[in-house]
């Protein structure tokens, strides 16, 4: 083999080892974008069930501060009024 066709197997050889390190690092990212995306969905899922509570606890005081109070000004049930 001259030196011209040597070099032009090693800067295949190169070429081909470049492309599967790029072919590899384009699996690598889809995992971590697979990954990334599960991460979304769960914290997706966390700010909607925690808006839920807070809604839900905001209606539930909102009713507390309107609900009837005693003469004392206490909420609690008092048969003698």
């Amino acid at each position: 083999m001259d030196s011209g066709s040597e070099r032009k197997v090693n800067i295949q050889e190169m070429a081909e080892a470049h492309l599967q390190n790029v072919e590899r690092e384009i699996a690598t990212l889809n995992e971590r974008k697979a990954a990334i995306d599960i991460e979304i969905g769960k914290l997706a899922e966390y700010l909607k069930q925690g808006r839920a509570t807070l809604l839900e606890a905001s209606t539930t005081q909102k009713v507390v501060l309107n609900a009837p109070q005693n003469e004392a000004g206490s909420t609690v049930f008092n048969p003698g009024n």
